[in-house]
């Protein structure tokens, strides 16, 4: 009988006790959730050992619930296919799904484990699929058509003990868009020789083709590690060599001999290695560990003296196709040369002058161009408006004064435009320069660049098959097998998430600002943080006066006023300070990021985060140092440490550096009101400067002294003298409340009247604060006024005549 421990190891619905060897009643389901991004480290190898029972013990492979019928099997697989694309994990899910394992019998450590010994060495087949590898390539529909295919060949072979689907990216060097994406299916079976036709055979006819099938020992270990488990170092001449296998060993050496200007000896040389390679991936290795392969390429000298050392990868090369051709009945090679001038973008010059291009430029010369008259009588070589072309001098080495060259017209954004040499002719050949008036037709007419014209050769395929307009923002309806715009997938209820990032997901448009949204982040806009300690309050600093006593005290209670009304779980602290970064904490914020352009403040508020214990689990804090009232500050700093929309932006200090005009109020609103979420927030607090003003040019008492110039009134653009606590007087900037809310809702704020209160009002409110201020506190308390603005959200439901139909 299973333990109470052992039974979390068993998928629900099966019987208790030890299970046969082999079950053809159905299959057991285990997520594979080791890491998408796969790294090889040579460091990890001793202290890791790979196999199915470290999978089950670091629950990297773990039993899915649900019974053993075909349904819940098939519920299983679209959920798993669903969230297979080509983004990798962030780190934040639990469990995070790399793939799925479909098991005969029950793996787990708690009972025989002939089961999990067996599937260990188990020989397989691993099936590459031939599917996009860039990051945010569309693969999930193409995965499960696959998968139709393959289970439809190993599911009714008796030799078959365990099958499944594993992805990977390597390449990736920290940042998230790079890096190659890969996804294989595999098999663990008695005899992959004749598994191996069965499947390859089925597979030809799925919409997906097959990269490659590689049979191989140990093939669950190999796929489901959460390294890579064959790491391949090259090295290039006999230096390189010695070099390698002095720092260390390898466990598989190849070495290939490679003839740089041969092609047929560098292919058969390549297909030697790949047979080699094939033959260790099949032989005795458990994968139990990381290996490494030494390939060492022996550069033979080259034959021909003429070619060109150093390619040179800027050059261009428009309209040369080289392509290796294998011929299918006898798998022979044939090297393919196609040459396809783009003439209607190219020129025939004769060659002027030739002089060295550039000191810098080592190995490259100057052509100056000239062209034919337009004399018909009388036709000479006139040089054309001082004009040349660079080209590299072992590339064309028989261009000389003289000679005839085809050049290619290259055109920049800016209007400017250049020559590229793509062929020079020899005299045998009898060609000819273009005339003058060609060449200057060509030049100076309205005409598109390289770039516009490779476009408009594409255009066809851009024409979107549901309202045919032609818009290469889009991409391939797999279920109507046609290319639709971006207008349509969002019509249909598809786009690109401006909050998440994820690609062409299922969502909605905010009507307000014409965004796209998926429905995960629509719901997470519409909820709040019920974690939240409502109530707490921040304690203010030691000896703390009065004036910072009550603002810290209301900025506590206008988070948790406002709590029950917004998202919560992304907040920017604008002039960040201190403490207050606590009050975040309790409000289970997962994501903060405060920036105040003093560098005493920015690090206070790190060491409050790095000392605190009431940091939420899995949350992340920053604070750095910025100007966030500059008129870049949006562009040069926010986007880079966090390019997507906040839930809050809050601004507790310090806003009425944003008021000293009308124009730079009405960008900081603005942009306020771009950086936030379809329901977000922006809080704040600002002194009223019309109760200043109304107490006249100048009033002082025990808390407060404020002054106005003899001009100044309570409009935008003015400013007034305050100060606090007997400090020095310094200039303020008025923010006129009408204004405020005026410019906020052209921006799409919309005031909240519960949060419009003076500290006065807000203190009232709070039971806890037992202090009776005085009549100059009071005074004080009516000067100072909380806000509080929500972006205006506005779900557009996917409009469509045609619904039900073009959904894809």
């Amino acid at each position: 009988m299973l333990n109470v421990n052992a039974k979390a190891f068993v998928p629900p619905g099966v019987i208790e006790g030890a299970p046969p060897s082999f079950h053809t009643i159905g299959w057991y389901r285990y997520r594979l959730s080791v890491p998408v991004e796969r790294k090889m480290s040579v460091v990890q190898e001793d202290r890791y050992l790979n196999s199915i029972s470290s999978l089950l013990s670091l629950k990297y492979l773990y039993a899915e619930r649900g019974g053993l019928d075909d349904d819940s099997l098939q519920y299983f697989l679209n959920g798993q296919f669903m969230v297979s694309s080509n983004i990798p994990s962030n780190g934040d899910e639990e469990h995070v799904s790399s793939g799925f394992l479909l098991s005969r019998s029950i793996l787990t450590l708690y009972t025989e484990l002939t089961a999990v010994a067996h599937l260990n060495d188990s020989r397989g087949l691993l099936v590459h699929l031939d599917l996009p590898t860039e990051f945010n390539g569309d693969v999930a529909i193409f995965l499960a058509n696959a998968w139709e295919a393959f289970f439809a060949a190993v599911s009714e072979n008796a030799s078959v003990s365990a099958i499944g689907y594993s992805r990977s990216v390597v390449g990736m060097g920290g940042i998230q868009t790079n890096g190659t994406y890969r996804h294989y299916f595999f098999a663990a079976c008695t005899s992959p020789e004749s598994l191996e036709v069965v499947v390859g055979g089925i597979m030809s006819e799925s919409p997906v083709s097959v990269a490659r099938i590689v049979r191989m020992k140990s093939v669950v270990p190999y796929l489901c590690s959460p390294h890579l488990q064959l790491g391949v170092m090259i090295t290039v001449g006999e230096e390189a060599k010695l070099s390698a296998i002095k720092d260390r060993r390898a466990d598989f050496s190849l070495e290939m001999k490679y003839r740089a200007d041969d092609f047929f000896e560098a292919w058969k040389a390549l297909r030697d290695v790949e047979t080699q390679l094939l033959e260790i991936l099949n032989g005795d290795v458990k994968w139990d560990r990381i290996h490494v392969l030494h390939l060492h390429v022996d550069p033979a000298a080259s034959e021909n003296p003429k070619l060109v050392d150093t390619p040179v990868f800027d050059h261009s090369n428009m309209g040369l196709v080289f392509t290796p051709s294998i011929q299918l009945d006898d798998d022979s090679v044939f090297p393919t040369f196609v040459w396809l001038p783009p003439t209607s973008l190219t020129v025939r010059f004769s060659v002027e002058k030739v002089v060295v291009a550039n000191e810098m430029n080592e190995g490259f010369d100057r052509a100056y161009l000239g062209v034919s008259s337009n004399s018909v009588h009388n036709r000479i070589i006139i040089p054309y408006e001082g004009e040349f072309a660079d080209y590299q001098r072992e590339a064309y080495p028989t261009l000389a004064v003289g000679s005839i060259v085809e050049c290619l017209l290259r055109r920049a954004d800016d209007g400017a435009h250049w020559w590229d040499v793509l062929q020079d002719f020899d005299a045998a050949e009898n060609c000819e320069a273009d005339s003058f008036d060609h060449v200057d037709e060509l030049v100076h007419s309205p005409g598109v660049t390289q770039d516009e014209m490779l476009w408009l050769l594409k255009a066809p395929s851009y024409q979107c098959e549901r309202c045919h307009k032609v818009n290469d923002v889009g991409r391939r309806n797999s279920r109507h097998n046609a290319y639709w715009c971006k207008n349509c997938w969002i019509e249909t209820g598809h786009g690109d998430c401006m909050y998440c990032g994820r690609a062409f997901a299922l969502g909605m448009l905010d009507g307000t600002s014409n965004l796209f949204y998926c429905e995960e982040c629509w719901r997470a806009f519409s909820t709040f943080n019920t974690d939240a300690e409502i109530g707490y309050h921040v304690p203010p600093p030691p000896n703390a006066t009065f004036t910072q006593q009550v603002t810290t005290r209301c900025v506590s209670l206008l988070i948790d006023l406002m709590n029950p009304k917004t998202p919560s779980n992304d907040v920017l602290d604008l002039c960040c300070g201190g403490s207050v970064v606590r009050k975040w904490m309790r409000n289970k914020t997962l994501r903060y990021v405060g920036i105040d352009l003093k560098r005493s403040v920015v690090d206070a508020t790190t060491s409050v985060i790095s000392s605190s214990k009431e940091m939420p689990t899995e949350a992340r804090y920053d604070v750095i140092c910025g100007d966030v009232f500059s008129d870049d500050f949006w562009m040069s700093t926010i986007v880079k440490i966090h390019p997507r929309q906040f839930h809050v932006i809050n601004c507790f200090a310090g806003l009425h550096h944003a008021f000293c005009s009308e124009e730079k109020a009405r960008h900081f609103l603005g942009s306020i009101a771009n950086a936030l979420v379809p329901g977000g927030t922006f809080l704040g607090m600002f002194i009223d400067a019309s109760v200043l003003f109304a107490k006249g040019k100048k009033y002082a008492n025990s808390i407060m002294k404020a002054g106005w110039s003899v001009d100044s009134v309570p409009r935008i653009g003015h400013t007034f003298q305050f100060t606090t606590n007997n400090g020095p007087m310094r200039d303020v900037n008025v923010i006129p409340i009408d204004f405020l809310i005026a410019v906020a809702s052209e921006y799409g704020l919309h005031a909240v009247s519960e949060a419009y209160l003076t500290f006065r009002e807000l203190i009232e409110k709070d039971p806890s604060w037992t202090k009776v201020p005085s009549a100059d506190e009071k005074e004080y308390l009516c000067a100072r006024r909380t806000f509080a603005f929500k972006k205006e959200s506005n779900e557009l439901a996917p409009f469509s005549p045609a619904r039900k139909s073009d959904t894809a």
